[in-house]
């Protein structure tokens, strides 16, 4: 059989994982932005009847659009979402609240030129208010404090939105007796940005435009100063023209009402160059710059339309809308590396099962994804060496190991990828009722203060009974909690009521309160971990117990080990630890990594093996009970065996370490 080479045509782009995961997040921002302002969801299909979107095409539109015939149908993919949003509008009419806000992302297609960073294929963002009859100009100033809440959301602060109105441009041509052109000499003066002053006035020459007019129309695009300096200067040019009048009217009203809406001076300005090249533009217009990426051209554009309806309803439907080109946005961006695609999975934790029993398994990752949190199972038959190194070369950032003992004893360790460590986790029969109290705590697990409140959940069992923020529990049902946020959780769920007697402290005052327990079908602590104070004390305190930890984990991986759980193939020598040195990023996790490098040296250095400071301490012992010295000979033929086998061991472990890595 003949292969055939896998290509993406050009001008259509598809990305891997981790780039798509990044593209998902902008587009995911957006849409909550626009969601936030109170647009509704909308989804126009992508073929279309073609005397749908042919009704008001023409020149360069038309030559774009993928057209095709199906059996007797003549069809076409849709080239932007305004134009099917009119028509979608003018069907449904009857069924639609006014002004009809709507916000749409989806692909759209133009057969142009495929070049870098433009795409024949690309998505859309688009959000349009719809009027019936009318639409008040507030809603054209509303337009930019949405673009600003939405850059700033997608990480930008120096941007600036360009607005201008159409009337006043054709009101000018009006006046310099260029009507028949005005659409023309738009779409011209529309390039001024890419193009410059001199290549304008070429191409307007080359449209007949007289060399009076020409510099009629440059000094109006010219006009300088600050937005309320170009408005006044409007004003003066003394035409008389009555779009032009009105269009510098709507203008005014329109900035004015921007800064009403919140957006910084810094981020919007008049500027009388902004024209679009789009026919149906018949008022306000807007173009965003990011000002320090200029190379990219405008990133959000749009503008008012009066008449976009008229081809498919006799009803007047104006409206006004921005579109974000985001295909060619996320391509610059991530070309330019002002964004980088660093996450590689969605997952949250990876649950590996070492069981042939895949219930408890799927139950557990059926319970934690109840929560929020995205849980992927592992269930293909591989080592375990190769289901950690999937963990970790997707960057999962937490791994739950389940097996028969786990089960059996009801408890699994949360394993974090980064920092190696562990924390185990008490597991709670999923059809049992589960009491809660909607108290969240500040706490290390234990110490002084403890269980401090630091949230309470509104209208739960703590709400009702009067507890409050600040308080610290110290006692539930006569067990003494004070200094432990796992007795507390201990406690809540061992009430054999639904009623509990709850002692806390307030203000150097004991109060007692009676709760009426929340019972939920699912295990809930109530209880949120709260970072500690960052001070010294409480960092040689956490140093303390954390060198704690990291002796204790060492310990059982060694018994695994010695008991066989763990093959020695799986130890890791000078050369895997420089590997994962390497992957250490900045300088808070490489003095971890070397912290938890030499608790191991330390342990591994007092293990009673010859050659090694415990295999010496173990013969002073045998010396000791003795009560006599061992033979000089014998104590370094003990001591050489045991050189041997150490060197024997770190070769084989580095040979593995190199395999493993090459």
């Amino acid at each position: 059989m003949e292969r055939i080479e896998p290509r993406t045509l050009s001008g259509f782009m598809e990305l891997l994982p981790n780039e798509q995961i990044l593209f998902n997040q902008m587009k995911e921002k957006i849409q909550k932005t626009y969601e936030k302002f109170g647009f509704l969801p909308l989804d126009t299909p992508i073929i279309e009847s073609a005397e749908v979107l042919l009704a008001k095409a023409g020149g360069e539109t038309e030559k774009q659009i993928y057209r095709f015939q199906k059996g007797d149908s003549d069809l076409a993919l849709r080239f932007d979402l305004t134009v099917p949003l009119a028509k979608y509008v003018a069907k449904n009419y009857g069924s639609l609240s006014f002004p009809f806000r709507r916000y749409q992302i989806g692909k759209v297609y133009r057969g142009e030129r495929a070049q870098k960073g433009r795409y024949r294929e690309f998505y859309q963002c688009d959000i349009d208010i719809i009027g019936d009859g009318e639409l008040d100009l507030i809603n054209d100033a509303e337009i930019p404090s949405i673009i600003y809440t939405l850059f700033r959301e997608l990480g930008f602060e120096d941007f600036t939105i360009k607005i201008n109105n159409r009337k006043i441009l054709n009101g000018l041509f009006e006046g310099v007796n260029q009507k028949e052109n005005a659409t023309e000499i738009l779409r011209i003066i529309d390039k001024i940005e890419k193009i410059g002053k001199e290549a304008v006035i070429e191409e307007l020459r080359k449209l007949d435009v007289k060399e009076e007019q020409i510099n009629s129309i440059m000094n109006f695009i010219e006009i300088e100063g600050t937005s309320d300096e170009k408005l006044e200067k409007l004003e003066k040019l003394g035409i008389a023209n009555e779009t032009y009048k009105k269009g510098v009217e709507e203008l005014k009203t329109v900035i004015k009402n921007v800064r009403l809406f919140g957006v910084p001076e810094a981020n919007f300005k008049v500027d009388l160059t902004i024209a679009r090249g789009l026919d149906y533009y018949t008022g306000t217009v807007y173009e965003t710059f990011l000002n320090d990426y200029r190379e990219l051209g405008s990133v959000c554009s749009g503008g008012r339309y009066e008449n976009l309806a008229e081809y498919y309803t006799d009803k007047s439907l104006p409206g006004v809308g921005i579109s974000i080109g985001l295909t060619r946005l996320f391509y610059k961006l991530n070309e330019l590396n002002i964004i980088k695609a660093e996450k590689k999975s969605i997952s949250d934790i990876l649950i590996i099962p070492i069981t042939e029993k895949l219930e408890e398994p799927i139950k557990l990752a059926t319970e934690i994804r109840k929560l929020g949190i995205n849980t992927e199972i592992y269930l293909n038959d591989k080592k375990l060496k190769a289901k950690f190194k999937y963990a970790d070369k997707l960057e999962i950032p937490y791994v739950i190991v389940i097996g028969d003992d786990e089960i059996s004893s009801n408890k699994i360790k949360l394993k974090n990828m980064k920092t190696g460590e562990e924390k185990e986790i008490k597991l709670i029969p999923t059809e049992k009722e589960t009491k809660s109290t909607g108290i969240y705590v500040a706490s290390s697990n234990s110490g002084e203060n403890a269980t401090q409140v630091v949230q309470i959940d509104e209208e739960s069992a703590a709400a009702k009974a009067g507890i409050e923020t600040n308080d610290v529990i110290t006692k539930f049902n006569g067990v003494d909690v004070k200094e432990s946020a796992d007795k507390l959780i201990e406690a809540i769920q061992t009430c054999e009521s639904n009623t509990a007697e709850v002692e806390i402290e307030r203000n150097g005052e004991k109060i007692t309160l009676n709760l009426e327990l929340d019972l939920i079908p699912t295990y809930y602590l109530g209880i949120n971990f709260k970072m500690a104070e960052n001070n010294f004390a409480n960092n040689i305190y956490y140093a303390f117990f954390k060198t704690g930890d990291f002796l204790g984990s060492i310990v059982e991986n060694l018994k695994m080990l010695f008991t066989g759980k763990v093959g020695i193939d799986q130890m890791m020598g000078p050369v895997g630890i420089s590997s994962v040195v390497s992957q250490t990023t900045g300088f808070v996790d490489f003095i971890y990594m070397l912290a938890i490098i030499s608790i191991s040296l330390g342990v591994t250095n007092l293990l009673p093996i010859p050659a090694l400071d415990g295999g010496k301490l173990l013969i002073l012992l045998i010396e000791a009970i003795r009560r006599k010295p061992m033979k000089e000979e014998l104590e370094i033929g003990i001591q050489l065996a045991g050189f041997i086998i150490l060197i024997s061991l770190s070769i084989f472990i580095s040979y593995k370490d190199i395999l493993r890595i090459f």
